[in-house]
């Protein structure tokens, strides 16, 4: 992210060549964080042959997580029967959460963050809202780009809201079962 900074702040202003070259090690970057996140994806779960862990108790542990690094204590609403999401629907809400909160914790400076995950007969919506600075103009989005592709991966869509009061992400998927 700093990296990101650099090229785009006006008052160092890096030759073309530099900023296509600092771009992409900021590209190859994230593609090593992607790479070390799928590996403690499977060490969190080494048994592949295990039943993958409920989806409200993993939102439970990304919430607690988060709060941690926030030093308060983030909402959690879950309502409707999570036990029925589909173990592909319930892996991808799963990265969902644990990125729109890294965003929130990494970014945001918010004081207070609410989490809403529901399930009911139209779909399965993730709901992250906080209060922080919100999304800056210009800045690189690739953590919210992966929010999308995620959701359109199921048939769904990724809905970001952000204003200087504060940001929404709403990622929703139509029920698969």
């Amino acid at each position: 992210m700093q990296l990101d900074l650099l090229v785009r702040r006006p008052a160092r202003k890096l030759a073309r060549a530099d900023a296509a070259r600092l771009a992409d090690a900021v590209d190859q970057l994230d593609a090593t964080i992607a790479d070390v996140r799928a590996v403690v994806l499977a060490l969190r779960n080494p048994d592949p042959g295990a039943a993958p862990a409920d989806l409200a108790e993993s939102a439970r542990v990304e919430v607690a997580t988060a709060g941690e690094l926030l030093g308060f204590a983030p909402t959690l609403e879950v309502s409707g029967d999570l036990a029925g999401i589909p173990v592909a629907v319930a892996d991808h809400t799963r990265a969902a959460l644990r990125e729109a909160l890294s965003n929130v914790v990494r970014h945001s400076g918010a004081h207070t963050v609410n989490v809403v995950l529901r399930d009911d007969r139209s779909g399965l919506t993730l709901t992250v809202t906080d209060d922080g600075c919100g999304v800056p103009q210009g800045v690189t989005r690739r953590g919210l780009r992966h929010l999308e592709e995620r959701a359109e991966q199921l048939g769904g869509r990724c809905e970001v809201r952000s204003s200087p009061r504060g940001t929404t992400i709403i990622w929703r998927v139509t029920r698969l079962n």
